[in-house]
């Protein structure tokens, strides 16, 4: 089920080092002084898409701080050439679908616009639905409606 502590602006700590939990959040990223940050996705640790941008100031504060600032891709496996690749990730929630999901999905279809599509969940935060990787594809069908962190 997913909880408010996923948010990537809340203030619980969950430590990085075990990816197969699918999550993990460091609060107060601004104490670090960083001046860049990633949004990255694996399947089976195996990344297929990252791309970094300037940091967000606004990424302790609420889901707005996830919109990567001149995003540059490092890499992208996605092969849906007509729909996500080259495309950088940004926070989302689906059409119809509970708000509440800013702060934890995101979508590479439409980055700036926030609402549209889905790349991870739709529906409601209490019940929501799977549509991760949908858009992106893979090299392989099996893959294509896979988990990933």
């Amino acid at each position: 089920p997913l909880t408010t502590d996923m948010y990537y602006f809340s203030d619980y700590f969950k430590q990085c080092s075990d990816l197969e939990s699918g999550w993990c959040n460091i609060p107060k990223k601004r104490r670090f002084k960083p001046t860049e940050m990633l949004i990255a996705a694996y399947h089976n640790k195996v990344v297929w898409f990252a791309y970094k941008g300037w940091f967000n100031w606004n990424i302790d504060n609420d889901w707005t701080g996830g919109i990567l600032i001149e995003p540059k891709k490092i890499v992208d496996t996605c092969t849906r050439t007509d729909f996500t690749q080259g495309i950088e990730p940004a926070p989302s929630t689906s059409l119809g679908s509970d708000r509440r999901l800013l702060g934890i999905n995101f979508d590479k279809h439409s980055p700036l616009d926030y609402i549209p599509n889905c790349v991870a969940y739709h529906g409601t935060f209490n019940s929501p639905t799977e549509c991760r990787w949908r858009d992106c594809h893979s090299r392989s069908s099996i893959l294509r409606d896979q988990q990933m962190t």
